[in-house]
């Protein structure tokens, strides 16, 4: 059973040795991580691994530094709420990629009809650590 394997039946604790062969798999594990992070059955909390997997997934990219990621990451941050494990996790790790989110947080929240949505993208937004002006009034404009 391939590391990725065993990552999608893992529950909510993440074996050590496990995350240092996903993470030595490098460029490698981007795929499959960002296949898990979207796939939505996994990550219902009925599912055999009670929903860790695309957590677990989230936490892996980042870790990676996998700018490929950003996408589909902001693509699950604004199909969930702060209801969702998840969400909050996409929350905190988002950030460490600076600038390559800028951009598309900024055309995901022009879209977002949800409050919750709109808050999490300004909480992404605000942690970037980038002086950008459209940041400041996406917060103003949200928080108006």
């Amino acid at each position: 059973m391939t590391p990725i394997d065993q990552l999608r039946a893992t529950k909510e604790k993440l074996p050590p040795e496990l995350r240092e062969q996903i993470l030595a798999l490098g460029a490698e594990a981007v795929s499959p991580l960002i296949e898990i992070l979207e796939d939505e059955p996994l990550g219902m909390s009925e599912s055999p691994a009670e929903g860790w997997p695309p957590i677990h997934a989230v936490e892996l990219l980042a870790d990676l530094e996998a700018a490929e990621a950003v996408e589909p990451m902001l693509d699950v941050l604004v199909e969930t709420n702060f209801d969702h494990v998840i969400n909050s996790h996409l929350v905190d790790r988002l950030p460490e990629f600076g600038a390559a989110v800028l951009e598309p947080a900024l055309l995901r929240l022009k879209d977002a009809h949800e409050v919750d949505v709109a808050h999490a993208l300004v909480a992404v937004l605000a942690n970037l650590g980038i002086k950008d002006e459209r940041i400041f009034d996406a917060i103003c404009d949200v928080f108006d």
